[in-house]
């Protein structure tokens, strides 16, 4: 969690943003916590992974779909959107049922959570490339250190 938060924290980013993105980032991880044990208890029950993901991203859709009516949002994505759109779904059924097969074999739900957080690291770095965001020293050490810590929790 250390390292997580020293590379959460810039110079660049205390100067530029509101703190709002904090406290949503926390509720986040609250959230994901909580779908993570619920996600266990459905496996403890015997639900196949691929039916309630299924239901969850129905429902997702459904009230999309609504608030979209409600607000009288137009949806109507070019060729280029529909793709990036696609894109981020498969991606995210990907995470979401591998996720589940992880928490389905793992001893603790909560090293699949924690192995999970490596994503930050690679965000960090592939941010850096693509966005051209700062990868100061700072950064670099917090990457290092959640690494490593990861290394000795799998260890």
């Amino acid at each position: 969690l250390f390292f997580a938060l020293l590379l959460s924290i810039s110079r660049s980013n205390k100067q530029k943003t509101n703190k709002w993105w904090i406290y949503f980032s926390l509720f986040t991880n609250l959230c994901l916590a909580f779908g993570s044990l619920i996600s266990k208890h459905f496996l403890v029950l015997g639900l196949q992974p691929i039916m309630y993901l299924f239901y969850i991203n129905l429902l997702v859709a459904t009230l999309n779909f609504i608030d979209f009516k409600r607000q009288n949002i137009p949806f109507h994505p070019n060729a280029k959107q529909l793709f990036l759109v696609i894109l981020i779904g498969a991606f995210s059924m990907a995470f979401n049922f591998s996720m589940q097969l992880s928490y389905k074999s793992a001893p603790n739900i909560g090293y699949v959570s924690a192995i999970n957080v490596s994503s930050i690291m690679t965000v960090t770095i592939l941010s850096t490339l693509f966005f051209k965001d700062e990868l100061s020293k700072r950064k670099a050490i917090a990457i290092l250190g959640a690494f490593i810590s990861l290394v000795f929790l799998v260890i």
